[in-house]
């Protein structure tokens, strides 16, 4: 079970962080200075995509049961 906890909360976050340093990076070069803003923008965007997608993974392999019959 914790190999499911960290799947599921650890590794969007982990990678959400990689796209929005990388955005940070690029935008240090051109001196922007909303740079925090659309760096924080897009870690939020890929850490809930991330783990939607991991979500729906796990909901997807799951059986649910009423009555002893599957649905």
């Amino acid at each position: 079970m914790k190999i499911l906890e960290i799947l599921f909360f650890l590794l969007p976050v982990i990678l959400g962080f990689i796209p929005a340093r990388i955005i940070y990076w690029r935008l240090k070069k051109l001196s922007s200075k909303y740079k925090w803003l659309i760096s924080s923008l897009v870690f939020v965007f890929f850490t809930f995509l991330i783990g939607a997608i991991i979500g729906i993974i796990i909901l997807s392999q799951m059986n649910f049961y009423r009555g002893g019959a599957p649905i």
